[in-house]
């Protein structure tokens, strides 16, 4: 009977030497593997080098809005620790690793191996299991053999950097709607399906939650994406003002009209009008904002001659419009017209699993903008995590801007981050261990043998055998522990853990499990 492990290289090889084109290959050698371990998913992806991220370009068990979504940083979580070590990385239960970041439910074991030519990091083939412990040193030996086959086929192959040419070239605004969340995952996907329709959107979300992202993405991912994408916020200007700015005005339909005033909607003729908190229209411009949507047709301000035009709708409110309608403070009539199709974008506090991803990802930008390395620690994503954002997205993008600047080293402490979210009252600890699935830490050595890590987890399971006293100790004593792996000197992992050098010694000396 042939080797199990012999067959799945063979099969491999074979599959590659029948066709020019290497992508084509990729989700069956990918189903060989899972059958080969009994592995429940897997992927591969490759490194984008100007981003510094990983895009699948093929999966098996991963449903396409997640595939499309993933562009995991260089770095964060256990295959971007992959690709950023350059190891294998096995973890026989992902449940006990808080840099894992969940893309499917139910997954225990994890197997990164990275994709190295020439030192070159290309990207990394991953496979995962519902079952613990569920890859041996063997299927882990093979997998790498299948991973060298790969890399070799892809360098080989000029389809590989037209990849890389294509995803350069790739401007889809989505991909700027970071998450895996599925409140995100299910906007994203609306999005792709009433983006080429002309149906009117109404999107409800709190200030700074990305109302005019979405609306953007409509827009782009619509047959209107060529004509103009045309932006105002109806609550900044007074009720006489707006209708000017909205409608236009003829040369002295008022005092300071001294000529002729184009306005938004016919400005974005051809394309798509986003009308920001809509509900701050006073009850004379809804009605003719009504009119508009019904005889697709404007009148400017002091002009009696109809102008028509082709525009797309598209409004956002932080309000909860029904309940406004039923208090009479909206039309009833206008808010049908305007929410054809209504989106819910959740706040920030409601996906906290994002919070490293979207944190990571405006650091990223900021460190390609500046020429610098700038790298977020433990303690500062922790209390990132734990806050509650009431400013949603954007106050977290000002922040992560704000300790760019004011930190003094690469690696932002947090004696960096604002007073505001400093004095701000966190949430429960619990909820932090929850969500740090994709918190970077030191490179993890490469796991061989499950047993390395089961030994682990049994020593942390028997804290629940002590006394109240020597648990708090033994839980200090990890914590202790991890900062001075995290840290090169004593000082910088007291400062990390906000105790004095000389606290961290004593208790260097006289905790018992250190």
């Amino acid at each position: 009977m042939k080797d199990p492990s012999e067959d799945i290289l063979e099969k491999v090889k074979e599959k590659i030497r029948s066709k020019e084109n290497i992508f084509d290959l990729l989700d069956s050698i990918l189903n060989d593997v899972i059958q080969y371990c009994n592995a429940t998913t897997g992927n591969i992806s490759l490194r984008e080098p100007i981003e510094n991220v990983l895009i699948i370009i093929s999966a098996v068990g991963l449903d396409k809005e997640k595939k499309l979504a993933a562009r995991l940083p260089v770095g964060l979580g256990i295959t971007g620790i992959a690709a950023k070590t350059k190891k294998t990385i096995y973890i026989p239960d992902v449940t006990k690793d808080r840099r894992y970041v969940k893309l499917i439910d139910n997954i225990y074991s994890e197997l990164s191996i990275p994709l190295i030519s020439q030192n070159e990091i290309l990207g990394v083939l991953n496979i995962e299991s519902v079952k613990k412990s569920c890859f041996n040193s063997i299927h882990i030996q093979t997998i790498e053999k299948v991973s060298s086959i790969i890399t070799k086929a892809l360098m080989g192959n000029k389809n590989y950097r037209n990849f890389l040419e294509s995803v350069h070239e790739d401007h889809d605004i989505l991909n700027k709607i970071i998450g895996y969340d599925p409140k995100i995952l299910f906007i994203k996907s609306r999005i792709r399906i009433v983006g080429p329709t002309d149906a009117s959107v109404l999107i409800y979300g709190e200030s700074g939650s990305g109302k005019e992202m979405v609306a953007q993405s409509l827009h782009y991912h619509s047959n209107r994406q060529k004509g103009p994408f045309i932006s105002i916020n109806c609550g900044a200007l007074n009720e006489n003002l707006l209708e000017s700015e909205l409608f236009g005005h003829v040369k002295g339909a008022f005092t300071g009209a001294d000529r002729n005033y184009t306005g938004r909607f016919e400005l974005a003729n051809g394309g798509t009008i986003f009308l920001d908190e809509v509900f701050e229209m006073s009850p004379s411009l809804q009605v003719k904002l009504l009119r508009v949507l019904q005889e697709r047709e404007i009148e400017r301000v002091g002009d009696f001659k109809k102008v028509k035009i082709d525009v797309r709708v598209i409004s956002a409110t932080h309000r909860n419009l029904s309940k406004e309608v039923g208090k009479g403070n909206f039309r009833m009539d206008l808010f049908f017209r305007l929410g054809v199709i209504p989106l819910q974008l959740p706040p920030l506090r409601e996906r906290k699993g994002d919070i490293p991803l979207l944190a990571n990802h405006f650091l990223t930008e900021l460190n390609n903008r500046y020429g610098k390395n700038k790298q977020l620690s433990f303690d500062v994503m922790e209390t990132l995590s734990l806050y509650s954002w009431p400013g949603n997205v954007r106050e977290l993008q000002n922040t992560i801007q704000y300790m760019s600047v004011v930190s003094p080293t690469d690696m932002i402490f947090p004696e960096s981050l604002p007073e505001s979210i400093h004095t701000s009252e966190k949430e429960t600890p619990r909820e932090f261990h929850e969500i740090m699935d994709v918190i970077p830490e030191n490179p993890h050595p490469s796991y061989t043998d499950e047993r390395v890590f089961t030994s682990e987890v049994k020593k942390k399971e028997s804290i629940q055998d002590l006394k109240l006293d020597q648990a708090i100790q033994k839980l200090e004593s990890e914590y202790i522990r991890l900062a001075l792996e995290r840290h090169r000197t004593q000082e910088e992992a007291a400062r990390a853990l906000g105790i004095s050098r000389g606290s961290l010694q004593y208790k260097l000396k006289t905790n018992p499990y250190l």
